[in-house]
């Protein structure tokens, strides 16, 4: 009885990770990001120092931060998502 039951609880565990705490994880670490931390991150995507590029707008979202970087004269839209940053050229 108590094998069945510790096979239940971690068959059920395992849903809930797979459902909902990569999300919620994602969430809690995406919402202590710091303005700072934006800059860091991004600076060392691009190889510079943080003095090396301008951030503007930054939008926090549940998963998503997103917001504007001009790195030597060019506009870039980035995103930080799991902890990843992803910078694309804007065309003007």
């Amino acid at each position: 009885m108590k094998k069945q039951l510790f096979v239940l609880a971690f068959i059920a565990l395992n849903v809930l990770v797979l459902t909902g705490c990569a999300p919620m994880i994602s969430g809690a670490m995406n919402a202590s990001l710091n303005d700072k931390d934006v800059v860091t991150k991004t600076a060392s995507y691009f190889g510079v120092q943080g003095n090396d590029i301008n951030v503007t707008n930054i939008s926090k979202g549940a998963l998503e931060t997103t917001y504007k970087v001009t790195y030597k004269n060019t506009l870039y839209d980035c995103s930080i998502y799991y902890g990843s940053v992803n910078c694309k050229k804007l065309e003007i």
